[in-house]
């Protein structure tokens, strides 16, 4: 979550490549544990709550790092903070992963009361090693689950009326000159496209069978049938753009090769595998059992 830049695949390899240097297996969540970003404080200044301050990040999140998408979804009694990075092809990212989940913990477990957890997190790669699973485990201090469509930290509603304290006279004094880089870094993000938008939507929700086009045009803040409007502009429709989403992910699934094809049609939010493997191949022209890496690769070189 606090990078300030865009995401890289060299980032992300050196990422890597450290942990196995350092022979830290757990690094990305052990940085992730540090609650020390002012620049995070001073951004959130204004909120009078930890809803509030999370909303505020989830926002700017395209100005602290490009590249990934960051959602906020309150629902009834429980609240989550999914994080993912957009590129599939971006392999292997475990350590962002854990690191850019555990800051969200760190930020929400600092301002709690000490008695608060997590009531589960979800990561996108596969389990680790027993003993380094064991380590997460104390870190994360919740059920942990793995070979998730998304990264996501999920926690009672509860805590976002937590009162957040005042900030000191430093970071206040900082503030204008943080407001002005802000406003700087603004202007070099381009406004997401309705696909774009929709394609971010999706990817937070998948999972569920229950996702449909009212679903997300709520989450977008517009009604259905604008939705419907400016998809056909694009020539697109809400099945359409779902349908890609989740045969991008799929495929990023059956290339990681740690998941079977009824573990990854659940975790796309299919009925069964018959419906996954139907949708699979009329987009690939593979079914998933048969799909392979190289078979992609001669796809886009078509």
């Amino acid at each position: 979550m606090v990078k300030l830049g865009k995401l890289s695949d060299r980032a992300l390899r050196i990422f890597e490549q450290v942990s196995l240097l350092c022979d830290i297996p757990t690094l990305g969540a052990e940085l992730g544990r540090v609650d020390d970003f002012p620049i995070i404080r001073i951004l959130v200044g204004e909120a009078t709550d930890i809803g509030q301050a999370l909303s505020i990040l989830q926002a700017h999140s395209p100005l602290i790092q490009s590249g990934t998408t960051t959602g906020l979804d309150i629902r009834d009694d429980h609240a989550s903070i999914s994080y993912r990075v957009d590129y599939p092809a971006l392999w292997p990212r475990r350590q962002d992963a854990e690191m850019s989940i555990m800051q969200v913990h760190a930020f929400i477990q600092s301002r709690a009361p000490a008695s608060w957890r997590p009531e589960e997190i979800w990561f996108e790669h596969a389990p680790p090693g027993a003993a380094v699973l064991r380590r997460l485990r104390e870190i994360c201090g919740c059920p942990l689950r793995f070979n998730q469509p998304i990264n996501r930290i999920m926690f009672d509603t509860a805590i976002l009326s937590r009162r957040l304290p005042a900030l000191t006279r430093q970071e206040l004094s900082l503030r204008p000159y943080l407001r002005r880089q802000i406003d700087a870094m603004r202007g070099d993000i381009q406004p997401r496209s309705v696909l774009e938008e929709l394609r971010a939507i999706i990817l937070s929700c998948l999972g569920e069978q229950s996702l449909s086009i009212t679903v997300a045009a709520e989450r977008m803040n517009i009604t259905e049938r604008t939705l419907q409007r400016q998809l056909k502009r694009h020539d697109r429709t809400f099945r359409q753009v779902l349908h890609e989403v989740r045969t991008e992910q799929a495929m990023m699934m059956l290339r990681q090769g740690n998941m079977t094809i009824a573990q990854i049609a659940l975790a796309l939010g299919y009925e069964d595998i018959s419906s996954f493997s139907r949708v699979f191949k009329k987009w690939t022209g593979k079914s998933p059992r048969h799909y392979s890496p190289e078979h992609e690769a001669s796809a886009s070189a078509t």
